[in-house]
């Protein structure tokens, strides 16, 4: 719409709840929601679930204040927060998601001021509108994406009856990046400055991890996963109730496999979500949030079932991707090899941030990351769209000959090289883990192939989900089919002769049921006396070059002797095509 075109003015209408819910705050405090909505469907819904939630309660407590140990949700003051080893938060975290109470948090009211901080009232941002009647194929309502301002928001907020909104989009490029005791890719960032393979003067991809969230009195935003397999981070500014454990897309039935817990937070609340939590959150004031997104080591298992989620399900599931948050996977790939193989990290608090490979979840943790970096290509929604083709457009003729010819897609030539150099040491660290590792089965079996048969399993249950995702018209990763699945697929296997062999030779069907590794329980493993001949950076770009990137640098080096066959011609150009057409970038 135009910038200066202002919210739609509509007679707003409203529907109340048919009744009041209770919930509780992280110890116990007891508050009383009265939410009402736009649309009768959201009140349905909401009930639905708050009544799900209401099961949870023990004697008219919550999980997490009558019965912590069952519960998914751990409260901690800040000074325990701050005193507790990183070694114990990260065992905590793998469990649950923590609330910690009594934070500092930025000191942001809901007004003027407090909002042109977060981004300035005038500049126009997206906005979720859930006064405009867009329905999907179920005939809810769904939010519609406009552009507002933040001013408008707060029209809205100040007028008697006004509409409800969401500003969801708030990236914050000025926040710190020093590592915390949570984060393992700001650790990774900082350890990894001036290696090979990456650049020495790349930026930290603040404006993906760091952001706010600005929302008006009774928004909702119904069950989701968080994008790219991230945990999340939010310390409260204002109020919001956070909806945990169990996932429907946006119902709760009687049916329900699944239990629901809540918890009120209020301003000085700081929230630690584990990846792959479905979760919903509705607030009941106005509110600012400022939040972030990080990877930890000891939940990559739980980021890589998230991932494979979100390509899968794409929008169905998730509401953006931030596709420069992979620079953080392969800049942690590497830092697991400064650690584990070239020992240079015995020293410092960073090794609190390896994964702990004298145990069997820590060695699935290491090999979860390893299979993401490997599958870079495969999860990575760039590589099935041409060069500059949209997720809503089709490839042209001239698209379609360059991703048949020479494999370019919409991942540049920079970034490719640096997939390729990741992949090598993500396949340098699974040889490591086959040649001194053994591992032995809940049964006393010796497996001899781990990092083989989990992989497997995991492509396999992909291509399962890919197949009936399809069945069900869920589009998923823009362009990409089955068939172009199983393309991806069959490249990475290339690479490891190892992996070819199981793939096409299992010692027993795969199991394609579960993204992750499944049940631990039973696994024992020892490490063999010896130490693994360190590759140079040459031998891990070969190692990590696909059949489809080695296509892709061949095509390369052919464009640039096309570029120096056109230079060494003297070009001229008619007055009226002085100016070249770009060239279609890689």
């Amino acid at each position: 719409r135009e910038e200066n075109a202002g919210l739609p003015k509509r007679v707003l209408e409203r529907h109340k709840c048919p009744r009041d819910y209770t919930v509780f705050g992280p110890t116990g405090e007891k508050v009383v929601l009265e939410p009402e909505f736009h649309f009768p469907d959201y009140v349905k819904r909401f009930d639905e679930i708050m009544s799900g939630i209401e099961k949870s309660y023990i004697n008219e407590k919550p999980m997490h204040v009558a019965h912590p140990s069952s519960s998914v949700i751990a409260v901690l003051t800040y000074q325990e927060y701050l005193d507790m080893p990183q070694d114990e938060l990260h065992s905590v975290l793998a469990e649950k998601n923590v609330v910690v109470r009594r934070a500092p948090v930025p000191d942001h009211e809901f007004n003027a001021k407090g909002l042109d901080f977060v981004h300035p009232l005038h500049s126009p941002v997206s906005l979720q509108d859930t006064d405009l009647d867009e329905l999907d194929r179920e005939e809810k309502h769904i939010p519609a994406t406009i552009t507002g301002t933040l001013q408008e928001v707060l029209d809205e907020v100040d007028r008697d009856e006004g509409r409800i909104v969401n500003a969801l989009d708030l990236p914050l490029c000025h926040e710190s990046t020093a590592p915390t005791a949570y984060s393992t890719d700001t650790y990774a960032w900082h350890h990894t400055r001036g290696r090979l393979g990456f650049l020495s003067n790349e930026v930290f991809p603040t404006t993906d991890t760091c952001w706010a969230l600005i929302g008006s009195r009774h928004t909702v935003t119904f069950f989701h996963v968080d994008p790219d397999g991230f945990n999340t981070h939010m310390p409260l500014s204002s109020r919001h109730v956070f909806f945990d454990k169990g996932f429907h897309l946006d119902r709760f039935t009687d049916k329900a496999k699944y239990d629901l817990e809540a918890v009120f937070l209020s301003k000085g609340d700081f929230l630690l979500m584990r990846a792959n939590q479905p979760h919903a959150i509705y607030g009941k004031e106005p509110t600012i949030i400022h939040g972030g997104h990080f990877y930890l080591t000891s939940l990559m298992e739980m980021t890589a079932q998230s991932m494979f989620h979100s390509f899968i399900m794409d929008q169905f599931l998730t509401n953006t991707v931030h596709y420069r948050s992979r620079v953080l996977l392969r800049r942690i790939i590497d830092f697991y090899r400064l650690g584990l193989l070239e020992k240079k990290l015995v020293q410092t608090d960073a090794g609190h941030h390896l994964p702990d490979v004298q145990t069997f979840p820590g060695l699935v943790n290491l090999l979860s990351l390893c299979n993401l970096v490997i599958l870079g290509n495969v999860l990575d929604f760039r590589a099935y769209s041409a060069p500059n083709q949209k997720a809503e457009d089709g490839a042209d003729p001239h698209q379609q000959v360059l991703m048949e010819r020479y494999d370019r897609n919409n991942i540049s030539k920079q970034e490719r090289v640096s997939m390729m150099f990741a992949h090598g040491i993500a396949l340098e660290l699974v040889c490591w883990v086959r040649e001194f590792c053994v591992v032995t089965s809940p049964k006393g079996e010796v497996i001899p192939d781990l990092p083989s048969d989990y992989i497997s399993r995991q492509m396999a249950a992909l291509l399962k989900y890919k197949a009936e995702a399809e069945q069900n018209e869920i589009v998923g990763a823009p362009h990409c089919t089955l068939e172009l699945l199983q393309k991806q697929i069959n490249d990475v296997i290339a690479c490891d002769e190892d992996l070819k062999r199981y793939w096409n030779n299992p010692p027993q069907k795969i199991d394609d049921t579960t993204l992750g590794f499944g049940p631990q329980k039973g696994y024992s493993l020892r490490w063999k006396e010896g130490a693994i001949q360190l590759k140079t950076y040459e031998q891990l770009l070969r190692d990590g070059a696909t059949p489809l990137d080695k296509k892709y640098m061949r095509g390369e080096v052919y464009r640039s002797t096309q570029d120096q066959k056109m230079a060494s011609h003297d070009f001229s150009f008619a007055e009226d095509d002085a100016r070249p057409r770009k060239r279609a970038r890689s």
